[in-house]
């Protein structure tokens, strides 16, 4: 066999093993279940086929100007994974990403267009050829498919057209692992979407449930004021009945307000008193007493109490004349007790106590006294009614 047929025998021996690397890595790129196994596969069976024992592939990191050798084979440690190159314009995988043209070295020493990374020149890298692994349209780079060879070499047409496929087959593989990738990252999203409906689904039933108990607690206590009221006639039933709803749904707003945490003492006792706080001929009730938030079971009770005082302070009370005063004062405790001060003044003159004990002070006793394991203290002096009461509120809380 003469020269000419030895070369075109070459030749033949090396298409056979660059069409065997193709039909390799194909196989591989579609089934491959790890993306650095594919790509050290795709180093080791480009070597092979271009008889070169160095081969890499550096990826294009996320600040768009340092490449990260991801994947190689034949070299030292310390250079897969740690290794990286900078992009430049003396850089061969500038171009290389920039025109996506195949860049080629045939002599490292003797190149005047590009300048090289020392661990190339450690490892006795003479000559490369550079070609990219280009994403998708709306996609970057991936990076560089680069071989190496320890002698210097003029890559031929067939090398060249061998490893832009060879490339363009590796881009495939990426492409799917982004794709599974960000199907992954898209059923994980989902995941805690659904996570967070169940959680929200779970709140809105505990919100529901709690609204319901709010509730049917409201409804009892109005309930109770029903059975308590008397009607001798409908226009005055109608009249204290729309009273007392009003105080219940007053402290129903003020405990929503407040996210059912409680509801501000001054504030229960300013809506009450509201007419009576800043009249036109001036002010005929005084509240005077530090913020004091009330726990959420005591506001109901308290605000229905309050009401009664109110109104009989109003109907048969100082507040029932214009020369008539209320003071209100109270304060908390060390101890933990809430004490009020009701103080009237300059109405109706009392003789003594009431003859008949009306819906009013059974609501004090059996809120005061039964609920809420207070104390309750009436005096009808001459110049106005005196009461002071005293409520255990371990839970109250300043605000």
């Amino acid at each position: 066999m003469n020269d000419g047929e030895q070369d075109r025998e070459a030749d033949i021996q090396g298409l056979l093993r660059q069409q065997a690397a193709l039909a390799q890595f194909g196989e591989l790129a579609l089934k491959g279940e790890r993306l650095d196994e594919i790509l050290t596969q795709a180093c080791r069976l480009v070597g092979q086929a271009l008889g070169t024992d160095l081969a890499k592939v550096v990826e294009l990191q996320a600040d768009g100007q340092t490449l990260l050798v991801r994947a190689g084979v034949g070299w030292k440690p310390g250079v897969v994974g740690v290794a990286t190159m900078k992009l430049s314009e003396s850089s061969s995988e500038s171009h290389a990403l920039r025109t996506g043209e195949p860049t080629i070295s045939a002599n490292i020493e003797d190149e005047t267009r590009f300048e090289y990374a020392d661990f190339l020149k450690d490892h006795g890298v003479r000559a490369i050829m550079n070609v990219a692994i280009l994403g998708s349209e709306e996609k970057a780079p991936f990076g560089i498919l680069q071989v190496d060879s320890r002698e210097p070499r003029e890559f031929c047409e067939t090398d060249i057209l061998f490893l832009k496929g060879y490339a363009n087959l590796l881009a495939a593989a990426v492409a799917r692992f982004r794709s599974l990738d960000e199907m992954r990252r898209k059923e994980k999203e989902l995941e805690r979407a659904l996570v967070e409906c169940r959680h929200g689904a779970e709140q809105q039933n505990f919100l529901a449930r709690e609204l319901d108990h709010r509730a049917k607690n409201m409804l009892a206590v109005l309930q109770a004021a029903l059975r308590l009221t008397k009607a001798p006639d409908v226009p005055s039933f109608v009249q204290v009945l729309e009273g007392r709803v009003a105080a219940l749904a007053r402290a129903q707003n003020m405990l929503a307000a407040d996210r059912w945490q409680g509801a501000d003492l001054f504030e229960m006792l300013r809506d009450e008193l509201a007419s009576y706080l800043d009249g036109s001929s001036g002010p005929q009730a005084e509240l005077d007493g530090p913020k004091l938030m009330l726990p959420a079971t005591v506001v109901q009770p308290f605000s229905m109490a309050l009401h009664e005082m109110a109104t009989n302070a109003t109907k048969y009370g100082a507040l029932s004349s214009q020369t008539g005063r209320l003071r209100v004062s109270w304060k908390a405790g060390e101890d933990g007790v809430l004490r009020l001060h009701w103080v009237e003044s300059g109405g109706p003159r009392l003789h003594g106590p009431p003859d008949r004990r009306g819906f009013g002070f059974r609501v004090l006793t059996n809120t005061l006294r039964a609920q809420l394991g207070g104390t309750i203290s009436m005096g009808w002096e001459a110049t106005g009614l005196i009461c002071d009461l005293a409520v255990p509120l371990a839970c109250t809380r300043a605000p």
